[in-house]
Order: structure tokens, then C-alpha cells, then sequence
């Protein structure tokens, strides 16, 4: 498998991504060899919430900031609190 950089991984969430099926799929392989890995996490809560799979990129969101540490960036908490307002949630988007 080939080593993706964590400035590539970052950089995605910049990116206007739509139909991001297959993508979701092969971060899903690496999270499985490794489920609390917070890169593969990051990723895959914006691809899913790209893709507009609203419940899982809270459960990756979920676990990536209920991990010791702080594996998160400003960016991850605004995506996180857009899939908080997605699911109705507002009251712990602003939290």
C-alpha cells in the first residue's frame, strides 16, 4: 500500500469532492488495519460528509475528537460542526 503524506491527506478537505464512494472505501481499508488513526479519521469524516453520508462522518468525527490529545485542526471542528448542524444537532455544533 502506497504512503500517503498528511499534507495530501489536509489538503482534500479543500477540495469541492462529490461522489467520493471509492475514495470512502479505500480510507475505510486503512481504518481498519488501524481504527484510531486520526489522518484516516480527519479524512474520512470530510469524505463522507462530502459525499453526504451524514452519519458517518459523525461517527468518524466523533472518534477522532474523542481521542487523547489534540489529533484535530481547526479545520476538522468546523467540518465536524457543519455535520452536527447537518444531523440537527446546532446545540453541540456550538459547543
Amino acid at each position: 500500500m502506497v504512503k500517503t503524506s498528511d499534507a495530501f491527506i489536509k489538503k482534500l478537505r479543500f477540495l469541492p469532492l462529490t461522489h467520493c464512494q471509492d475514495l470512502i472505501k479505500e480510507v475505510q481499508k486503512h481504518l481498519h488495519k488501524d481504527p484510531k488513526n486520526t489522518k484516516w479519521l480527519s479524512c474520512l469524516g470530510f469524505l463522507a460528509f462530502a459525499d453526504q453520508h451524514i452519519e458517518l462522518a459523525a461517527k468518524a468525527y466523533s472518534s477522532l475528537f474523542h481521542q487523547e490529545g489534540a489529533h484535530y485542526d481547526e479545520k476538522d471542528a468546523v467540518i465536524y460542526a457543519q455535520v452536527l448542524m447537518a444531523k440537527s444537532e446546532q446545540k453541540q455544533a456550538y459547543l
